[in-house]
Parts: C-alpha cells; sequence; structure tokens
C-alpha cells in the first residue's frame, strides 16, 4: 500500500522542502495561539495525566522556547538542505526535541491538545524515521486521511442543524448569495454537501488520474474556508486560518506541481554517508540518494502512522478524543454545561462577562466555557466531556460554589437524531466524585485568575 503513494522522483527534493515549510507554518500556528502555550492564569489547565498538575510555570516557558529553537534549526539552520550524515544527525535530534517538548505541554494541559499541533507531530515523527520516498508516502496518506476522517465526523444531525447552516450560509455570502432567508430544512440538508466535498477530495486525493482534481478543489475549498473564518467573514481564530493556509502549501507539494518545492530547491551534497552515520544509501529509480533513517526506524514510523490512522475508528466508542480523531467542526462531541447559583451570594466578578444573560425568574445561568477559551487564550476549548468538567471543577473550588454550582454532562450525539444522554451533577463533591470516573485525568491544577487580561 505505501508504494502505491510514493513518487517516482525528486523525494529527496520534496522531502527538505516539506521539512521547511512543516517549520515555517509551525511557528505561525505557535506564535497566534502562543497564549495558551505559556503558563497562564487567564483558563483553568487540566493536564493529561494528574501528576503533570501544578508543574512549575518555568516548564512550560522553557519547553516552549526549545520548541522554537528546533523549528528555526530547522528552518534556517545551515543543515536544513543538507544530506551529509552529519546534518541529518542534527536534523534528525531537532524533530526529535520538538516531539518531545510538545509532548510535554501536552501532559501539562490537554487543552494544548489542538488538531493542528497533532498534525505536526505526527509529520515529526515521520520526518524522523523515514527515508524521503516512503516518508512522502506516509505524509500523502496522513493528509488524506485527515480529510476523509473529518468528513465523516460531519455526516450527522447535530452538522446539519448547527454549525453546517452557518458555514453554508457564510461560504454563500462570499459569492453574494444570501441564504438567510432560505428554507431552514433545505439549507439544513445543502449543508451536507460540504462533508461530501471533503470526502470527496480525500477519495480523488488516493488516485493518479484524479490527484490534479483534487488538489485544484482542495485549495479552492481552502481558500473560500481561509477567507470565512478571517476578520472578512466569520472572524473566528487565527490558528484555524494559518492551518488551512497549511494545506494549500501541504497538497501542492504531497500531490500537485510541487511549485513551491521548485521554489525553495536544496543543493544537495553528494557526499557518501559513513559506516557510522544515522544514514544508509539505497538505490532509488536508478540513482542514489542518502537514506534518512534505517530500516527499523522507517518501520517504527509505519507503525506509528498506521495507529494514528486506526485510532480514529474508536473515537465513536469513546476510547480516542474527537479532536486526535479529527473531528473538525463535528459539534457531536461529549460537553458539559455549567450553571453557578448567583443569588446564593457568590462572588464571580474576574469571570462574570461569560456568562450568558439570565433567562426569567432562573437562578442558574450558564457559564459559556466556549466563549471564556476563545477570548481569552484564542482557541476553542477542547471538545471533551473529561476536559471541561475539570473547568468546571476548577472553577467551582476557585470561587468556593459548594451547591451553587450544577453541571451537566452530556454525551457524544447520535449521528441520526442528535439526541443526548444527559447526567446532572449537583454541588463541588458530586463534581470531584465524577472526575474519578475518566481513564485519563479531569482533576484540575489549583486555578488562580488574574484580575485583568494579559
Amino acid at each position: 500500500m505505501f508504494k502505491y503513494f510514493e513518487r517516482d522522483s525528486d523525494s529527496d527534493v520534496i522531502w527538505f522542502a516539506l521539512q521547511k515549510f512543516w517549520a515555517l507554518f509551525a511557528i505561525a500556528l505557535f506564535v497566534v495561539t502562543s497564549g495558551l502555550w505559556v503558563s497562564q492564569t487567564l483558563f483553568p489547565q487540566v493536564a493529561l495525566i494528574e501528576l503533570f498538575n501544578g508543574f512549575p510555570s518555568e516548564i512550560a516557558y522553557g519547553a516552549l522556547v526549545v520548541v522554537f529553537i528546533a523549528l528555526l534549526a530547522i528552518l534556517v539552520g545551515k543543515f536544513a538542505c543538507d544530506s551529509t550524515p552529519r546534518s541529518m544527525k542534527i536534523r534528525f535530534l531537532s524533530w526529535a526535541i520538538l516531539v518531545d517538548a510538545i509532548v510535554l505541554l501536552w501532559l501539562t494541559d490537554q487543552h494544548r491538545i489542538q488538531p493542528w499541533s497533532v498534525h505536526l507531530v505526527v509529520g515529526a515523527l515521520v520526518f524522523i524515521s523515514c527515508q524521503p520516498q516512503r516518508g512522502v508516502a506516509l505524509l500523502r496518506i496522513f493528509a488524506i486521511s485527515i480529510y476523509i476522517y473529518s468528513a465523516l465526523g460531519k455526516f450527522d444531525f447535530e452538522f446539519m442543524n448547527s454549525v453546517g447552516p452557518q458555514l453554508l450560509t457564510g461560504l454563500a455570502g462570499l459569492i453574494g448569495v444570501d441564504m438567510k432567508t432560505w428554507d431552514e430544512p433545505l439549507v439544513s440538508k445543502l449543508s451536507l454537501l460540504l462533508p461530501l466535498g471533503e470526502l470527496l477530495i480525500g477519495i480523488m486525493l488516493c488516485h493518479q488520474r484524479t490527484r490534479k482534481l483534487a488538489v485544484l478543489s482542495a485549495t479552492m475549498m481552502h481558500i473560500c474556508l481561509t477567507v470565512l473564518f478571517s476578520p472578512l467573514g466569520l472572524n473566528h481564530e487565527w490558528g484555524v486560518v494559518v492551518w488551512n493556509v497549511f494545506f494549500i502549501f501541504q497538497n501542492d507539494m504531497l500531490f500537485g506541481t510541487t511549485l513551491l518545492a521548485g521554489v525553495s530547491k536544496c543543493r544537495l551534497k553528494s557526499k557518501p554517508a559513513t559506516a557510522v552515520a544515522i544514514a544508509t544509501e539505497v538505490e532509488l529509480s536508478g540513482h542514489t540518494v542518502d537514506n534518512s533513517a534505517k530500516p527499523r526506524a522507517q518501520w517504527i514510523g509505519q507503525l506509528i502512522l498506521t495507529t494514528v490512522l486506526v485510532m480514529p475508528v474508536l473515537e465513536p466508542f469513546g476510547v480516542v478524543d474527537h479532536w486526535p480523531s479529527w473531528g473538525l467542526y463535528s459539534p457531536h462531541n461529549s460537553r458539559v454545561i455549567v450553571r453557578v447559583n448567583l443569588s446564593a451570594g457568590t462572588k464571580t466578578d474576574e469571570i462574570e462577562e461569560f456568562f450568558q444573560s439570565q433567562l426569567g425568574d432562573a437562578p442558574f445561568r450558564v457559564l459559556d466555557l466556549s466563549r471564556w477559551s476563545l477570548e481569552t487564550l484564542g482557541v476553542p476549548i477542547y471538545p471533551q466531556q473529561r476536559y471541561q468538567l475539570g473547568v468546571a471543577l476548577a472553577v467551582a473550588q476557585k470561587y468556593n460554589l459548594g451547591r451553587a454550582i450544577e453541571v451537566d454532562l452530556l454525551s457524544m450525539s447520535d449521528r441520526l437524531t442528535g439526541s443526548r444522554e444527559r447526567e446532572t451533577l449537583r454541588g463541588v463533591e458530586a463534581i470531584k466524585m465524577a472526575c474519578q470516573r475518566y481513564r485519563l485525568n479531569a482533576v484540575p491544577a489549583p486555578f488562580l485568575h488574574s484580575q485583568g487580561r494579559e
């Protein structure tokens, strides 16, 4: 299967260019979402494993510095386009250090497991473990899987009746079509054209004869989404905008005419690898290039990617989280609703602006966790019931809410009806007990909210 996706020529050139572009866009993504990656007091932090709760803030800053140093070294270092054994070893170490630093940041706060960061880490593991021809094939398969899983996650009731019509109406507005006056059931049904198009792109990328059309279609789709999510459209967070631009570059280099690779073409040195080098020479298409990984490392890369390709299948069973399963703009995810009884004399002035308006005489008001995350950190909240319950517990403990807080646990929605299982927890003690149910950590680090936004 891997050989079916391998390129016939220029894999070594594409390989170096891909690493540089991967590093460039990674830097851009870290910059536009920087508030999430530094140690902050604006939003609760919930470690992926409880052992990592409350790690010193210096660790987050140090890990982030390491990430930027590694990315800059890959992007502009003298070894970035050099196929000598020493340069390959430095690139290997740079990507390995980068992966370690990002995983550490994930462990200390699972909010940081953004889809683009998962994309970055998996790509880095491929760069570490594979030779150019096989590595390009793996990255092709990985890109296709993102399109297919993302599309399949949107064929459900929730998408048709929430995010889908919003996206479709926004895209139609870009070309001057006003769908706001259209019949709502019709717009809901038409919104399924979005995941259908995404699915067709993924399928067409699998076949040589349809790849050019798929790349063109994907480019048009990502350009439209970039404009839609930018301040010119729906004004979503910048991370989504930059990630869509990244896909335009990636698809051209992996599947298209590789014009971008030609612009950044590297002059590869022909110095052969030595016996102590990490690379060995292999014959590919009648010419010799340096192999960037030993066979054992390459098998590890293939095993990792195979695992990544299989994991999303387990998402409906609650085994794998929604974002690592490429549940992108797919609102069927599990979640929580947090309500606080403000008539009990509780003081929540620091987060008052994130409460929804009180309905009638109801004593409870809903705390909008999604808006809180977007407006303080510039990223969407991690779409997982476990994590959001930890955020609710952090709020309850910070403000000593006692019995003045209620949390509704909502399961993933039914694909056909949108119905969810609901469980209501009343009071801090009930929330604490519920946090112990999960395989991964749901207990938050101590939350000391700052007085103002940083």
